[in-house]
This record gives structure tokens, C-alpha cells and sequence, in this order.
């Protein structure tokens, strides 16, 4: 995420790149977390021993990918209200969305039975097994330890708005864009738009045609894109 946020600052924006608990160096086991919820839990956190709930600091929550995901379930969630205006960045929406290839494009697999088996016992109000991984991405680990290579279910479930997503999405009261490009290798990006928009009147939805998936982090030209959308965003 270091050029986009390098082209936010470009911009004017203070950023903090956040390593969420699961990912790179930050909690106990890359590719799990405690227990369902605990990154909502970290966000109160980070705010609070950052200083960056003052309510004098205009807050944007920014998300890539599965990111993304986590960043639709902050603004559709409880915790709405922690940020003035949500990003949403190739997003991850839900397993049944129509804006989700078949197996993410190659790039991930899923043990749809463990996650069935799961899902119920959680319904349950059982978190039996939840530390089981239930996807595992298209990359072998190499060339640094820090990348994650499976989530676990309980990571996978925080990172996500639920099996209600449409209700959820339809309670957004914060604005919230998303932006993906049209060469999405794992999402069908032309479905944002007639998935989302008529879910909330506060979901706007933009493609830019000859970007893929990682060009949305990596591309200079969208991450100058990307920029200009937060910083439009802080005027308005």
C-alpha cells in the first residue's frame, strides 16, 4: 500500500498504513485472528492511541481487495460513525455477490464444506474450529515471510460484511465510494455498480477501464486517481 499512500500524501493527507492483525507482523499468527470481531476491536484502538478520533480531524477509511471488504463492513457496521467517508478499493463484497468471479479468478480457493460446517456452528453461538483455515490465496509464501497465505475462518469473518450484506450495505448513512478497474482479474467490476448503488444512496461507484486488479495500488496513474477522489472528498 506504500504508493498509494505516498500519492495520498502527495495530496495532503496524513495516512497510516494499517498491518491489520493477521497480516505482515501484527498478531500472533499471520492469517488468524483471537476471535470474530477483533479487528472492529483493533480500530477502536488504533483511533484511540493515535489521537485520530478527535472530531476535529476529517477521518477517511481506505481498503484494498479484501481490505476493501473489511472497509464495507466498517461503514455498513456499528462503528460507522468512526470515519467521516469510506473508500472501498476493488472490494471484496460477499461470497454470493454477483460482483465475485468463480474461485476469485484463480487467485483463491475456498473449503466450501469447512466453511458450511463453521458458519452453522457459529449460528450455534458455538467457536468451535474457527482457527481452521478456510481459504488459501494463489501464492506459495516466497520471497518474504511476511505475506499471508490463508485466512482462518475467524479472520475471514472479520474481515467481512456477513451473509446479510444487502441489508447491511443498505443501512450506510456515510458516503462511501468504490473504485475498481475494468480489467479486474478477480471481480467483475462491471456488477459494482447495478449490485451496489441500489442498495444505498450513499454508495458511488467508479470504473476505470484499462486497470487490473493490482493496478489500483500500484499504478501511478490510479493512485494519483485515487488521490484526487479523497481529496474532492475533504472539500465536499
Amino acid at each position: 500500500m506504500h504508493k498509494l499512500a505516498q500519492a495520498l500524501q502527495t495530496a495532503g493527507a496524513s495516512v497510516w498504513a494499517v498491518d491489520l492483525r493477521g497480516h505482515g507482523g501484527s498478531g500472533a499468527v499471520r492469517g488468524d485472528v483471537g476471535h470474530i470481531g477483533q479487528l472492529d476491536e483493533d480500530l477502536h484502538d488504533l483511533l484511540k492511541a493515535t489521537g485520530l478520533g478527535d472530531p476535529k480531524i476529517h477521518r477517511t477509511l481506505m481498503g484494498f481487495s479484501s481490505g476493501g471488504g473489511f472497509v464495507l463492513r466498517v461503514a455498513s457496521g456499528p462503528d460507522a460513525t468512526l470515519f467521516d467517508r469510506y473508500l472501498a478499493l476493488a472490494p471484496y463484497v460477499a461470497h454470493d455477490s454477483p460482483t465475485v468471479r468463480p474461485k476469485a479468478g484463480g487467485w483463491a480457493g475456498v473449503a466450501v464444506g469447512r466453511m458450511i460446517v463453521l458458519s452453522t456452528l457459529e449460528r450455534f453461538g458455538l467457536a468451535w474450529f474457527q482457527s481452521l483455515p478456510v481459504v488459501r490465496f494463489a501464492t506459495d509464501g516466497r520471497g518474504g515471510e511476511e505475506r499471508t497465505t490463508a485466512y482462518s475462518y475467524r479472520l475471514l469473518a472479520s474481515m467481512q460484511i456477513g451473509q446479510d450484506w444487502r441489508q447491511r450495505l443498505g443501512r450506510i448513512e456515510q458516503k462511501t465510494i468504490v473504485l475498481a478497474g475494468g480489467r479486474d482479474e478477480l471481480f467483475d467490476s462491471a456488477q459494482f455498480a447495478p449490485t451496489l448503488l441500489p442498495l444505498s444512496k450513499q454508495i458511488a461507484a467508479s470504473i476505470q477501464p484499462t486497470h487490473g486488479h493490482m493496478d489500483l495500488i500500484a499504478d501511478p496513474r490510479a493512485t494519483f486517481l485515487i488521490s484526487m477522489v479523497w481529496q474532492q472528498g475533504t472539500r465536499e
